[in-house]
Protein backbone atom coordinates (compact mmCIF):
# COMPACT_ATOMS: atom_id res chain seq x y z
CA UNK A 1 0.00 0.00 0.00
CA UNK A 2 1.68 3.25 -1.07
CA UNK A 3 -0.03 6.94 -0.36
CA UNK A 4 1.21 10.13 -1.44
CA UNK A 5 1.10 13.19 1.37
CA UNK A 6 2.37 16.51 0.18
CA UNK A 7 2.98 19.05 3.15
CA UNK A 8 3.83 22.57 1.54
CA UNK A 9 6.49 24.00 2.89
CA UNK A 10 9.33 26.02 0.45
CA UNK A 11 12.74 24.77 0.96
CA UNK A 12 15.43 27.79 1.32
CA UNK A 13 18.06 24.55 1.34
CA UNK A 14 17.87 20.60 1.80
CA UNK A 15 17.67 20.63 5.46
CA UNK A 16 17.93 16.88 7.53
CA UNK A 17 15.17 16.17 9.38
CA UNK A 18 14.66 13.01 11.38
CA UNK A 19 13.44 10.09 9.72
CA UNK A 20 10.45 8.30 11.66
CA UNK A 21 9.56 4.66 11.41
CA UNK A 22 5.54 5.15 11.98
CA UNK A 23 3.72 2.00 13.79
CA UNK A 24 -0.05 2.22 12.82
CA UNK A 25 -3.22 0.32 12.34
CA UNK A 26 -4.52 3.31 11.01
CA UNK A 27 -4.76 3.86 7.28
CA UNK A 28 -2.16 6.55 6.29
CA UNK A 29 -3.88 9.97 6.93
CA UNK A 30 -4.26 12.83 4.42
CA UNK A 31 -2.52 15.34 6.85
CA UNK A 32 1.18 15.38 7.04
CA UNK A 33 3.13 12.85 9.66
CA UNK A 34 3.66 14.02 12.95
CA UNK A 35 6.95 13.81 12.71
CA UNK A 36 8.78 15.39 10.31
CA UNK A 37 10.48 12.39 7.99
CA UNK A 38 13.90 12.73 6.10
CA UNK A 39 14.21 15.38 3.28
CA UNK A 40 15.70 13.46 0.49
CA UNK A 41 18.31 15.32 -1.31
CA UNK A 42 20.83 14.08 -3.62
CA UNK A 43 23.23 11.06 -2.05
CA UNK A 44 22.62 12.55 1.84
CA UNK A 45 22.20 9.85 4.86
CA UNK A 46 18.88 9.39 6.35
CA UNK A 47 19.38 9.52 10.51
CA UNK A 48 18.31 6.05 11.42
CA UNK A 49 18.48 7.24 15.18
CA UNK A 50 14.82 8.39 15.37
CA UNK A 51 11.99 5.85 15.42
CA UNK A 52 9.20 6.91 16.10
CA UNK A 53 5.99 3.94 17.14
CA UNK A 54 2.79 5.39 16.83
CA UNK A 55 -0.02 3.21 17.88
CA UNK A 56 -2.43 0.75 16.25
CA UNK A 57 -5.71 0.81 16.78
CA UNK A 58 -7.23 -1.00 14.45
CA UNK A 59 -6.08 -5.02 15.04
CA UNK A 60 -3.97 -5.38 11.72
CA UNK A 61 -0.80 -7.15 11.99
CA UNK A 62 2.18 -5.78 12.96
CA UNK A 63 4.15 -5.65 9.90
CA UNK A 64 0.84 -4.15 7.75
CA UNK A 65 0.61 -1.71 9.58
CA UNK A 66 4.33 -0.25 9.65
CA UNK A 67 4.78 2.86 7.11
CA UNK A 68 8.24 4.35 6.15
CA UNK A 69 7.23 8.31 5.09
CA UNK A 70 10.01 9.19 3.24
CA UNK A 71 10.45 13.11 1.52
CA UNK A 72 11.50 14.55 -1.17
CA UNK A 73 12.00 18.01 -2.63
CA UNK A 74 9.54 18.43 -5.39
CA UNK A 75 6.76 21.02 -7.10
CA UNK A 76 3.26 21.15 -6.28
CA UNK A 77 0.62 22.25 -8.90
CA UNK A 78 1.73 25.28 -9.31
CA UNK A 79 5.18 25.14 -9.71
CA UNK A 80 5.88 26.07 -6.67
CA UNK A 81 8.74 24.21 -4.45
CA UNK A 82 7.27 21.53 -1.58
CA UNK A 83 8.03 18.94 0.10
CA UNK A 84 6.38 15.22 -0.74
CA UNK A 85 5.37 12.93 1.21
CA UNK A 86 4.85 9.37 0.21
CA UNK A 87 4.18 6.75 2.95
CA UNK A 88 5.73 2.91 2.02
CA UNK A 89 4.35 -0.11 3.62
CA UNK A 90 6.28 -2.53 5.16
CA UNK A 91 5.27 -5.76 3.20
CA UNK A 92 6.18 -7.84 0.06
CA UNK A 93 5.53 -4.85 -2.33
CA UNK A 94 8.18 -1.82 -0.17
CA UNK A 95 10.86 -2.66 -2.78
CA UNK A 96 8.72 -2.40 -5.86
CA UNK A 97 7.44 0.86 -5.12
CA UNK A 98 10.26 2.47 -4.36
CA UNK A 99 11.75 1.67 -7.17
CA UNK A 100 8.44 2.69 -9.05
CA UNK A 101 8.79 6.32 -7.24
CA UNK A 102 12.77 7.05 -7.70
CA UNK A 103 13.99 4.87 -10.53
CA UNK A 104 17.71 4.92 -10.87
CA UNK A 105 18.15 6.81 -7.29
CA UNK A 106 16.25 3.64 -5.91
CA UNK A 107 19.27 2.30 -4.80
CA UNK A 108 20.63 5.14 -3.03
CA UNK A 109 17.60 5.42 -1.01
CA UNK A 110 17.64 1.71 -0.09
CA UNK A 111 20.57 1.57 0.94
CA UNK A 112 18.87 4.17 3.07
CA UNK A 113 16.24 2.78 4.13
CA UNK A 114 18.37 -0.64 5.55
CA UNK A 115 20.26 1.78 7.55
CA UNK A 116 17.32 3.30 9.28
CA UNK A 117 15.95 -0.18 10.14
CA UNK A 118 18.89 -1.88 11.03
CA UNK A 119 18.53 0.15 13.59
CA UNK A 120 15.21 -0.99 14.47
CA UNK A 121 16.18 -4.38 14.81
CA UNK A 122 17.84 -3.24 18.35
CA UNK A 123 15.01 -2.53 19.09
CA UNK A 124 13.24 -3.54 22.18
CA UNK A 125 9.90 -3.62 20.92
CA UNK A 126 8.83 -7.04 19.45
CA UNK A 127 6.57 -5.33 17.03
CA UNK A 128 9.05 -2.78 15.43
CA UNK A 129 12.31 -5.19 15.76
CA UNK A 130 10.19 -7.90 13.20
CA UNK A 131 8.83 -4.89 11.00
CA UNK A 132 12.70 -4.46 10.55
CA UNK A 133 13.74 -7.57 10.32
CA UNK A 134 11.41 -8.11 7.30
CA UNK A 135 12.23 -4.92 5.43
CA UNK A 136 16.42 -5.36 5.86
CA UNK A 137 15.93 -8.75 4.25
CA UNK A 138 13.65 -7.61 1.73
CA UNK A 139 16.20 -4.50 0.97
CA UNK A 140 19.30 -6.97 1.11
CA UNK A 141 17.67 -9.19 -1.57
CA UNK A 142 17.35 -6.25 -3.74
CA UNK A 143 20.81 -4.97 -3.17
CA UNK A 144 23.21 -7.55 -1.75
CA UNK A 145 26.10 -5.11 -1.63
CA UNK A 146 27.51 -2.54 0.73
CA UNK A 147 29.13 0.82 0.48
CA UNK A 148 31.45 2.19 3.09
CA UNK A 149 30.82 5.32 4.55
CA UNK A 150 31.39 8.52 2.58
CA UNK A 151 31.49 6.87 -0.58
CA UNK A 152 29.37 7.99 -3.48
CA UNK A 153 27.95 7.28 -6.64
CA UNK A 154 26.19 8.42 -9.41
CA UNK A 155 23.19 7.45 -10.24
CA UNK A 156 23.74 5.11 -13.82
CA UNK A 157 26.53 4.19 -11.73
CA UNK A 158 25.13 2.36 -9.25
CA UNK A 159 22.43 0.62 -10.91
CA UNK A 160 25.41 -1.34 -12.87
CA UNK A 161 26.75 -2.42 -9.19
CA UNK A 162 23.05 -3.50 -8.04
CA UNK A 163 23.09 -5.49 -11.21
CA UNK A 164 26.53 -6.92 -10.53
CA UNK A 165 25.95 -7.33 -7.01
CA UNK A 166 22.90 -9.44 -7.63
CA UNK A 167 24.60 -11.87 -10.25
CA UNK A 168 27.44 -12.45 -7.49
CA UNK A 169 25.35 -12.99 -5.21
CA UNK A 170 23.30 -15.80 -7.19
CA UNK A 171 26.90 -17.05 -8.10
CA UNK A 172 28.07 -17.60 -4.65
CA UNK A 173 26.13 -16.37 -1.77
CA UNK A 174 27.98 -13.27 -0.97
CA UNK A 175 27.55 -9.40 -0.67
CA UNK A 176 30.25 -7.33 -2.27
CA UNK A 177 31.58 -4.16 -0.20
CA UNK A 178 31.80 -0.92 -2.34
CA UNK A 179 35.31 0.72 -1.13
CA UNK A 180 35.49 3.77 -3.86
CA UNK A 181 33.45 5.58 -6.40
CA UNK A 182 33.22 9.05 -7.17
CA UNK A 183 36.49 11.10 -6.20
CA UNK A 184 37.56 14.69 -5.69
CA UNK A 185 41.04 15.37 -6.50
CA UNK A 186 41.63 15.25 -2.46
CA UNK A 187 40.24 11.72 -2.10
CA UNK A 188 42.18 10.38 -5.55
CA UNK A 189 44.74 12.29 -3.12
CA UNK A 190 44.22 10.52 -0.28
CA UNK A 191 43.95 7.34 -2.54
CA UNK A 192 47.38 7.78 -3.89
CA UNK A 193 48.99 9.02 -0.87
CA UNK A 194 48.14 5.61 0.72
CA UNK A 195 49.11 3.26 -1.90
CA UNK A 196 52.54 5.13 -1.73
CA UNK A 197 52.87 4.59 2.13
CA UNK A 198 52.30 1.07 1.52
CA UNK A 199 55.23 0.91 -1.13
CA UNK A 200 52.81 0.51 -4.32
CA UNK A 201 54.04 1.54 -7.62
CA UNK A 202 50.99 3.41 -8.79
CA UNK A 203 52.78 4.82 -11.87
CA UNK A 204 52.41 1.62 -13.33
CA UNK A 205 48.54 1.70 -13.04
CA UNK A 206 48.17 4.74 -14.73
CA UNK A 207 47.83 5.26 -18.80
CA UNK A 208 49.06 8.83 -18.26
CA UNK A 209 52.62 8.12 -16.88
CA UNK A 210 53.64 11.69 -16.98
CA UNK A 211 50.46 13.16 -14.96
CA UNK A 212 51.10 9.90 -12.78
CA UNK A 213 54.58 10.95 -12.09
CA UNK A 214 53.83 14.78 -11.20
CA UNK A 215 51.55 13.32 -8.54
CA UNK A 216 54.19 11.01 -6.71
CA UNK A 217 56.68 14.29 -6.74
CA UNK A 218 54.09 16.04 -5.38
CA UNK A 219 54.11 13.16 -2.43
CA UNK A 220 57.68 12.71 -2.60
CA UNK A 221 58.43 17.06 -2.71
CA UNK A 222 56.29 17.49 0.40
CA UNK A 223 57.67 13.64 2.39
CA UNK A 224 60.65 15.30 2.16
CA UNK A 225 59.66 18.86 3.91
CA UNK A 226 58.39 16.61 6.71
CA UNK A 227 54.54 17.44 5.56
CA UNK A 228 52.05 15.88 7.84
CA UNK A 229 50.09 13.09 6.10
CA UNK A 230 47.05 15.52 5.31
CA UNK A 231 49.55 18.00 3.92
CA UNK A 232 51.08 15.58 1.50
CA UNK A 233 47.02 15.16 0.38
CA UNK A 234 46.60 18.56 0.25
CA UNK A 235 49.76 19.25 -2.00
CA UNK A 236 48.83 16.32 -4.07
CA UNK A 237 45.17 17.11 -4.72
CA UNK A 238 46.91 20.53 -5.79
CA UNK A 239 48.25 18.78 -8.46
CA UNK A 240 45.55 16.69 -9.37
CA UNK A 241 43.13 19.76 -9.48
CA UNK A 242 45.20 21.59 -12.01
CA UNK A 243 45.20 18.25 -13.92
CA UNK A 244 41.51 18.01 -13.88
CA UNK A 245 41.34 21.90 -14.71
CA UNK A 246 43.04 21.39 -18.04
CA UNK A 247 40.80 18.13 -18.98
CA UNK A 248 43.33 15.61 -18.08
CA UNK A 249 41.82 13.15 -15.34
CA UNK A 250 44.43 10.38 -13.74
CA UNK A 251 41.79 8.50 -12.64
CA UNK A 252 38.54 7.65 -13.88
CA UNK A 253 37.14 7.27 -9.99
CA UNK A 254 37.39 11.72 -11.21
CA UNK A 255 34.70 11.54 -13.98
CA UNK A 256 32.27 9.33 -11.66
CA UNK A 257 33.09 6.61 -14.05
CA UNK A 258 34.81 3.68 -11.36
CA UNK A 259 34.09 1.95 -8.73
CA UNK A 260 36.58 -0.53 -6.08
CA UNK A 261 35.00 -3.84 -4.83
CA UNK A 262 36.93 -5.23 -1.92
CA UNK A 263 38.72 -8.48 -2.53
CA UNK A 264 40.62 -9.24 0.59
CA UNK A 265 37.92 -11.24 2.00
CA UNK A 266 36.79 -12.98 -0.62
CA UNK A 267 37.94 -16.93 -1.39
CA UNK A 268 38.97 -18.06 -5.22
CA UNK A 269 36.17 -18.91 -6.00
CA UNK A 270 34.19 -16.30 -4.89
CA UNK A 271 36.62 -13.51 -7.05
CA UNK A 272 35.80 -16.20 -9.99
CA UNK A 273 32.40 -15.89 -9.37
CA UNK A 274 32.77 -11.85 -8.88
CA UNK A 275 34.53 -11.79 -12.50
CA UNK A 276 32.12 -13.76 -14.20
CA UNK A 277 29.37 -11.34 -12.79
CA UNK A 278 31.49 -8.25 -14.05
CA UNK A 279 32.00 -9.77 -17.61
CA UNK A 280 28.25 -10.27 -17.55
CA UNK A 281 27.41 -6.89 -17.20
CA UNK A 282 27.41 -4.30 -20.37
CA UNK A 283 28.96 -1.04 -19.59
CA UNK A 284 32.22 -2.46 -18.23
CA UNK A 285 34.92 -0.89 -19.84
CA UNK A 286 37.88 -2.26 -18.00
CA UNK A 287 38.82 -4.20 -14.94
CA UNK A 288 42.04 -4.39 -13.00
CA UNK A 289 43.44 -6.63 -9.86
CA UNK A 290 45.39 -4.49 -7.55
CA UNK A 291 46.63 -5.90 -4.57
CA UNK A 292 47.52 -3.06 -2.65
CA UNK A 293 44.48 -2.94 -0.96
CA UNK A 294 43.28 -6.23 -2.24
CA UNK A 295 40.18 -4.56 -4.62
CA UNK A 296 39.01 -5.19 -8.02
CA UNK A 297 38.74 -1.54 -10.04
CA UNK A 298 36.22 -1.57 -12.68
CA UNK A 299 35.47 0.89 -14.71
CA UNK A 300 31.77 1.64 -16.49
CA UNK A 301 30.27 3.51 -18.71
Amino acid sequence: MMQTLVARSILAVAAIVPFALALSRQAPQTSAPTSEPFVLNGLQELNPSNLIKSPCNDGLTAQACFSVPVAVAGKDENGKPTTIVTNYTVGPNLVHDVKGQFAQNAYSVLRQLRSAFTSGLKSSDLETKMASEQAVAQINSAIPYHVQPGIKMVPHIEQKVAEIAQKQFQLSGRQIVITSGTRTASSQAEAMRDKLALGDNVVRLYKNKKAAASIVHAYKEAKHEGASDDQVAEHMAQVIQSQVDKGVYISSHLKSGAVDIRTKDLSDSEKHDLMLAVRQEPGVVKTLQESIPPHLHIELQ
